[in-house]
């Protein structure tokens, strides 16, 4: 944290007086996954890697507080043929924001991660997040503001650039900063970017999720197009007979996705079959476009659930992306510290 931002609550607690007579809270979580991904066919590229991304809150007075999020990863992938282990990690900054919180209404200001879909948090499996990813708004600096409309549905707007700031660089591994001349959808100027999203679970099946949204990310310098984009998805949990099934549904449409000319649909199907603590999964998405763009990743999976405790998984997926065709076979312990 710079020293700037350090000196966030203490100038908080001036202006709050609330805030000058309580000590902070701290809340503070932190999750862990050991993952290996194994080629099965040549040329065998293997890598072993942590992703850590802790994650909380620092409250300085009711209703008011910093939420921050960093995560430690690789910066970058191995070569075809390498075999590494813990290589080019990098921690970085993903979030870093002072909310408010007043009745139905929360405010945020900051590093942000606007509110677009959820199948790359939710889809299963060691992969079944992969290409989702690819269209999740991350590290923006803006605003959102949150309206809770009832007890399970929230609206969130938000207005957003690209993080062209310090807060964008990173530690033990370099990661080049973004520029405004490096151009690209979203890369333009302050609250130019917007997205718009509505989450929540239904009356009549409250264990049945869903979201919708919409976004639009102006082009940068350097000429491009501007991105339009939709989302729309379902995700549920039933039981039938001795398994709980836990079915989800994504679909994604960008239009001149990343400021490039032609539209992407990017759908995102997965089932986890769960007896116990056993687990069984399956997932198919795609990234459907302009021919050299095209990809899909299909997965099957089984895993263990300790209570209370690590997560372990293990998958195959045959994955194929511009032509190219490969075989993983994955690892992954997760948990939390």
């Amino acid at each position: 944290m710079t020293p700037r931002l350090a000196a966030w609550p203490a100038l908080l607690a001036l202006a709050c007086p609330a805030a000058a007579g309580e000590a902070p809270s701290l809340t503070l979580e932190i999750p862990v996954e050991l993952q290996l991904d194994q080629e099965a066919a040549p040329p065998r590229t293997r890598d072993l890697y942590l992703t850590v991304e802790p994650s909380g809150s620092l409250g300085l007075a009711p209703g008011m507080g910093i939420e921050f999020g960093a995560v430690l990863e690789p910066l970058s992938g191995p070569g075809p043929g390498q075999r590494r282990a813990f290589a080019d990690h990098g921690l970085y900054l993903e979030t870093l924001a002072l909310s408010l919180e007043t009745g139905p209404l929360v405010l945020r200001a900051g590093k942000i991660n606007p509110a677009f879909g959820f199948a790359w948090d939710l889809a299963p499996g060691v992969y079944g997040t992969a290409l989702a990813e690819e269209y999740e708004l991350t590290e923006r600096l803006g605003a959102s503001a949150t309206l809770a409309l009832d007890d399970a549905t929230a609206l969130t707007a938000a207005g957003f650039t690209a993080d062209r700031s310090p807060l964008g660089g990173s530690l033990l591994t370099r990661r080049d900063r973004l520029r405004r001349s490096d151009g690209g959808a979203g890369n333009a100027g302050a609250f130019s970017s917007w997205s718009l999203s509505l989450d929540g679970s239904l009356a009549a099946a409250p264990e049945m999720r869903y979201t919708a949204g919409v976004r639009y990310l102006p082009a940068g310098r350097g000429g491009g197009r501007d991105e339009v984009g939709a989302v729309a998805g379902l995700a549920a949990e039933f039981q039938a007979g001795a398994f709980t099934l836990r079915p989800l549904a994504e679909v994604a449409v960008l239009g001149d996705a990343g400021g490039e000319r032609g539209d992407v649909v990017q759908p995102t199907l997965a089932l986890e079959a769960a007896s116990g603590p056993w687990f069984l999964v399956a997932s198919h998405a795609g990234r459907h476009g302009a021919a050299d763009s095209d990809a899909t990743l299909s997965q099957v999976g089984a895993g263990y659930r300790w209570e209370d405790g690590p997560v372990l998984d293990l998958a195959y997926a045959r994955s194929r992306d511009a032509g190219d065709t490969s075989h993983l076979v994955g690892f992954r312990l997760s948990f939390d510290l």
